[in-house]
């Protein structure tokens, strides 16, 4: 598993597009992993947010995606990433990749893109939980 520094700038955002396949990469699962290892030990939401300066890297070029999509190309960008939240993220995971792709004031496209996102995300996972619980 590679450490998240290490991944490609361009990973997230071709997750996103799904140029990369939740089902049929070995990237997306090293950002998956590299994600969850990274939140792990963290106890705190303190703790989690000293980590957000990692996805510092993805978030240009996934502003400059963002910018240049049709409505359609946004709206399944975010049901994937509601999808990788849902399926493949722990609580803090979410957390955090949430965070850091909230609050960059200076990236106007990528803050209005997560607006939605970040409140479906908890009542989803949520959901989740409570149908598996019974």
């Amino acid at each position: 598993m590679q450490k998240i520094e290490h991944l490609p700038t361009s990973l997230l955002t071709d997750i996103l597009t799904e140029k990369i396949k939740r089902d049929s990469s070995e990237q997306y699962g090293d950002f998956v992993s590299s994600l969850n290892s990274l939140t792990e030990e963290q106890k705190t939401m303190e703790g989690l947010k000293q980590f957000d300066h990692h996805f510092d890297k993805f978030l240009p070029q996934l502003d400059l995606m963002i910018s240049t999509q049709n409505h359609e190309a946004i709206m399944n960008m975010k049901a994937t990433l509601l999808d990788l939240f849902a399926n493949d993220l722990t609580f803090k995971s979410i957390y955090l990749l949430s965070t850091a792709l909230s609050n960059k004031k200076e990236l106007p496209h990528l803050n209005q893109f997560m607006y939605p996102v970040t409140f479906w995300a908890p009542v989803i996972k949520s959901n989740e939980l409570l149908k598996n619980a019974g």
